[in-house]
Protein backbone atom coordinates (compact mmCIF):
# COMPACT_ATOMS: atom_id res chain seq x y z
CA UNK A 1 0.00 0.00 0.00
CA UNK A 2 1.12 3.50 -0.35
CA UNK A 3 0.85 6.54 1.99
CA UNK A 4 -2.13 7.83 0.20
CA UNK A 5 -4.06 4.55 0.03
CA UNK A 6 -3.11 4.13 4.11
CA UNK A 7 -3.87 7.57 4.91
CA UNK A 8 -7.83 7.08 3.18
CA UNK A 9 -7.89 3.82 4.34
CA UNK A 10 -7.37 5.05 8.55
CA UNK A 11 -9.73 8.00 7.66
CA UNK A 12 -12.26 5.78 7.02
CA UNK A 13 -11.73 3.16 9.88
CA UNK A 14 -11.24 5.69 12.28
CA UNK A 15 -14.19 7.53 11.36
CA UNK A 16 -16.02 4.29 11.48
CA UNK A 17 -14.78 3.35 15.19
CA UNK A 18 -15.40 6.87 16.33
CA UNK A 19 -19.31 6.48 15.66
CA UNK A 20 -19.18 3.08 17.82
CA UNK A 21 -16.89 4.45 20.29
CA UNK A 22 -19.80 7.53 20.51
CA UNK A 23 -22.46 4.88 21.59
CA UNK A 24 -20.38 3.73 23.90
CA UNK A 25 -19.42 6.69 26.00
CA UNK A 26 -15.65 6.38 24.53
CA UNK A 27 -13.64 8.81 22.30
CA UNK A 28 -10.11 7.97 20.89
CA UNK A 29 -7.39 8.62 22.81
CA UNK A 30 -4.46 7.97 20.58
CA UNK A 31 -3.54 5.71 17.24
CA UNK A 32 -0.59 4.21 16.14
CA UNK A 33 -0.02 3.73 12.15
CA UNK A 34 2.61 1.31 10.36
CA UNK A 35 2.35 0.28 6.39
CA UNK A 36 3.64 -1.60 4.11
CA UNK A 37 3.32 -2.75 0.79
CA UNK A 38 1.19 -5.82 2.26
CA UNK A 39 -0.53 -4.16 4.80
CA UNK A 40 -1.68 -2.02 7.70
CA UNK A 41 -1.42 -2.30 11.45
CA UNK A 42 -3.72 -0.24 13.61
CA UNK A 43 -3.49 0.11 17.29
CA UNK A 44 -6.07 2.14 18.85
CA UNK A 45 -6.83 3.93 22.45
CA UNK A 46 -9.95 5.23 23.56
CA UNK A 47 -11.02 6.55 26.72
CA UNK A 48 -14.09 7.06 28.91
CA UNK A 49 -15.37 10.46 28.40
CA UNK A 50 -15.83 12.19 32.01
CA UNK A 51 -18.85 14.19 33.23
CA UNK A 52 -16.49 17.59 32.76
CA UNK A 53 -15.90 16.37 29.16
CA UNK A 54 -12.43 15.25 29.85
CA UNK A 55 -10.97 11.79 27.88
CA UNK A 56 -9.70 9.49 30.27
CA UNK A 57 -7.00 8.13 28.30
CA UNK A 58 -4.11 6.76 30.20
CA UNK A 59 -2.19 10.16 30.43
CA UNK A 60 -5.43 11.63 31.91
CA UNK A 61 -5.54 9.42 34.32
CA UNK A 62 -1.63 9.65 35.25
CA UNK A 63 -2.29 13.22 36.27
CA UNK A 64 -5.38 12.66 38.41
CA UNK A 65 -3.13 10.30 40.47
CA UNK A 66 -0.09 12.14 40.53
CA UNK A 67 -0.27 15.84 39.53
CA UNK A 68 0.22 16.93 43.24
CA UNK A 69 3.49 15.32 42.96
CA UNK A 70 4.24 17.83 40.51
CA UNK A 71 2.94 20.75 42.01
CA UNK A 72 -0.43 20.88 39.91
CA UNK A 73 -3.93 20.60 41.31
CA UNK A 74 -6.69 17.93 40.21
CA UNK A 75 -9.32 20.71 38.96
CA UNK A 76 -6.52 21.51 36.73
CA UNK A 77 -6.55 19.08 34.41
CA UNK A 78 -8.71 20.36 31.11
CA UNK A 79 -7.11 23.91 32.18
CA UNK A 80 -6.00 26.46 29.62
CA UNK A 81 -2.96 28.29 29.35
CA UNK A 82 -0.18 30.60 27.37
CA UNK A 83 3.02 29.64 26.91
CA UNK A 84 5.71 32.36 26.80
CA UNK A 85 5.81 32.65 23.13
CA UNK A 86 1.97 33.41 23.61
CA UNK A 87 0.98 29.57 22.43
CA UNK A 88 -2.38 28.80 24.12
CA UNK A 89 -2.96 25.09 25.24
CA UNK A 90 -4.82 23.12 27.15
CA UNK A 91 -3.50 20.50 29.54
CA UNK A 92 -4.63 16.85 29.00
CA UNK A 93 -2.63 14.73 31.33
CA UNK A 94 0.39 13.43 32.22
CA UNK A 95 3.78 11.59 30.49
CA UNK A 96 6.38 9.49 31.28
CA UNK A 97 8.07 11.04 34.07
CA UNK A 98 11.77 10.31 32.48
CA UNK A 99 11.33 13.38 30.31
CA UNK A 100 11.64 16.71 31.19
CA UNK A 101 8.99 17.04 29.68
CA UNK A 102 6.05 15.31 31.35
CA UNK A 103 2.92 17.89 31.08
CA UNK A 104 0.98 16.73 27.79
CA UNK A 105 -0.90 19.60 25.85
CA UNK A 106 -2.48 20.33 23.27
CA UNK A 107 -2.38 23.18 20.93
CA UNK A 108 -5.55 25.01 20.71
CA UNK A 109 -4.56 26.76 17.39
CA UNK A 110 -3.39 23.31 15.54
CA UNK A 111 -4.95 20.30 17.48
CA UNK A 112 -1.16 19.01 18.12
CA UNK A 113 -0.10 17.26 21.32
CA UNK A 114 2.75 18.66 23.23
CA UNK A 115 4.98 17.57 25.97
CA UNK A 116 6.03 20.90 27.80
CA UNK A 117 8.19 20.78 30.74
CA UNK A 118 6.54 21.56 34.44
CA UNK A 119 8.42 24.55 35.21
CA UNK A 120 6.91 25.85 32.00
CA UNK A 121 3.61 24.78 32.99
CA UNK A 122 3.58 25.77 36.15
CA UNK A 123 4.80 29.06 35.77
CA UNK A 124 2.03 29.63 33.05
CA UNK A 125 -0.70 29.08 35.71
CA UNK A 126 0.56 31.88 37.98
CA UNK A 127 2.38 29.81 40.44
CA UNK A 128 4.99 31.56 42.29
CA UNK A 129 9.00 30.84 41.87
CA UNK A 130 8.96 29.55 44.69
CA UNK A 131 6.27 27.32 44.22
CA UNK A 132 8.19 26.35 41.38
CA UNK A 133 11.20 25.42 42.79
CA UNK A 134 9.69 23.39 45.65
CA UNK A 135 6.50 21.94 43.64
CA UNK A 136 9.53 20.44 41.34
CA UNK A 137 9.02 16.37 41.57
CA UNK A 138 8.55 17.38 45.06
CA UNK A 139 10.92 14.91 46.64
CA UNK A 140 8.74 11.83 45.76
CA UNK A 141 9.17 8.64 43.84
CA UNK A 142 8.14 9.54 39.99
CA UNK A 143 7.87 5.96 38.81
CA UNK A 144 4.17 6.34 38.09
CA UNK A 145 3.57 5.18 34.54
CA UNK A 146 3.39 1.46 35.39
CA UNK A 147 1.23 1.68 38.68
CA UNK A 148 -1.48 3.83 36.34
CA UNK A 149 -1.80 1.28 33.87
CA UNK A 150 -2.09 -1.58 36.57
CA UNK A 151 -5.03 0.52 38.30
CA UNK A 152 -6.76 1.05 34.64
CA UNK A 153 -6.40 -2.54 34.46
Amino acid sequence: MDKAAVVKFTTEVRAAVDAVAKKHNLKESGWHCNYSDDGVTLKLEFGRIASDGIVMSKEAIAYKHYCEYYGLKPEELGKEFSDYRGARYKITGLADPRSNNIVCAKNLKDGKNWKIHITTVLRALGRTEKEVNDSHWNGKSCDFVNEAEAKVS
